[in-house]
């Protein structure tokens, strides 16, 4: 009479495996903002006990997911055209980056310092990164004036 552990480990065997929810994506895939940040580690976490209350209904990502969406308006673009911009891995990780200036450094990496003050250089206001800064960022609304994303507000 064969054992329990051997009935056991049959059915294991035997029993479908559930579905892959998704398969890693290869860095060259365009993917949204929100898929990057939740394969990168950047995406919303799960936390329990949380407070919600006026300003805080939702669990946001991180600090440099959430910055970039604003400073390259990822949610204007998807408030436009009803999805999501697509970027590649290295677009979506230069967008991150974008959001923390390096200061001003020399050859040797020592800060540059004002000649004034004495003190080191700033690196100043972030800078949006070219290939993952939406056409539509600041113009929400604009499509229904009949403008393209291309036309300057005079």
């Amino acid at each position: 009479m064969p054992d329990e552990s051997e009935n056991k480990s049959e059915r294991q065997k035997s029993a479908p495996k559930p579905p892959d929810v998704k398969a890693p994506a290869a860095a060259s895939d365009r993917m949204s903002p929100r898929e990057h940040a939740l394969a990168t580690g950047n995406g919303p976490k799960k936390q329990r006990n949380q407070w919600t209350g006026p300003g805080f209904s939702r669990v946001m990502g991180s600090v440099e997911h959430e910055t970039a969406k604003l400073l390259h308006g990822w949610d204007d673009h998807e408030h436009e055209l009803g999805e999501p911009i697509q970027l590649t891995r290295a677009e979506y990780l230069a967008a991150l980056e974008a959001t923390h200036p390096k200061d001003p450094v020399d050859k040797d990496g020592k800060p540059i310092l004002d000649e004034k003050t004495k003190l080191p250089k700033l690196a100043g206001n972030p800078v949006p990164h070219p290939a993952a800064l939406s056409p539509y960022k600041g113009k929400r609304g604009s499509l229904r004036l009949g403008q393209k994303p291309e036309q300057e507000k005079a």
